[in-house]
């Protein structure tokens, strides 16, 4: 009768999990109130003014010359720049994305670039991004005032 052994095993182990559910159930609350979630917006999805685009555009092309010469001066700061520029354009990538998915891809791509020259410590890939990101910024900006 090792069948029926394992057979009363199996029954023994699907009670006890039915208890084990059921305790569960029991232990919660429901005294009616709903639990409320906080979300979190994305930053792309985050629309910013114009005018605080063009003051954080103003704000981002500082940071990126200032990183710039930290890499170029090895200065102690320069791990600290990837989070600034991280920070300072998380405020206005949502507005840029939704009037000008090209440049947000090239901003994109000119913060990744200048991440990876603070990593490196490469000045002329920094001096690139520097280059980059201000002439998306031009550009963004003589489309969008």
């Amino acid at each position: 009768m090792t069948c029926f052994r394992g057979g009363r095993a199996s029954v023994s182990l699907l009670v006890a999990l039915a208890a084990v559910s059921l305790g569960l159930v029991a232990c919660s609350s429901d005294d009616g109130a709903t639990s409320s979630t906080t979300t979190t917006k994305a930053p792309e999805d985050v629309i910013a003014s114009e005018r605080e685009v063009t003051a954080g555009l103003a704000s981002l092309r500082t940071l990126f010359q200032s990183a710039r010469d930290a890499i170029a001066s090895k200065s102690a700061t320069v791990g600290s720049y990837p989070d600034q520029l991280e920070d300072a354009w998380f405020a206005i990538e949502g507005t840029i994305k939704k009037n000008d998915p090209a440049s947000y891809i090239s901003f994109e791509d000119a913060l990744a670039r200048i991440n990876n020259a603070a990593t490196r410590g490469e000045v002329a890939e920094a001096t690139k991004a520097v280059d980059a990101f201000n002439a998306t910024a031009d550009a963004y900006l003589a489309k969008h005032p």
